[in-house]
């Protein structure tokens, strides 16, 4: 199953903290099904596009988010 978390990413502690939580308790409802676990940076807006979930400079994420045309 993947599930996506919509937060920060190595940005603010309390957040990495609470989604790591949500993280434990879903693996141990879920304990007999394979987790596919996505972060979408909330302030980076181009992590939400498959391939890009790891790009979070801001600085040039911006500039390419605007060549990268969304899929429908």
């Amino acid at each position: 199953m993947k599930i996506s978390i919509i937060t920060t990413v190595d940005h603010n502690v309390g957040d990495d903290f609470v989604r790591e939580g949500i993280k434990y308790l879903l693996r141990q409802y879920f304990a007999n099904q394979e987790l596919i676990f996505e972060n979408i940076h909330k302030h980076s807006p181009i992590t939400t596009r498959y391939g890009f979930e790891w790009f979070r400079n801001l600085r040039y994420s911006r500039r390419v988010d605007k060549l990268n045309p969304r899929r429908n």
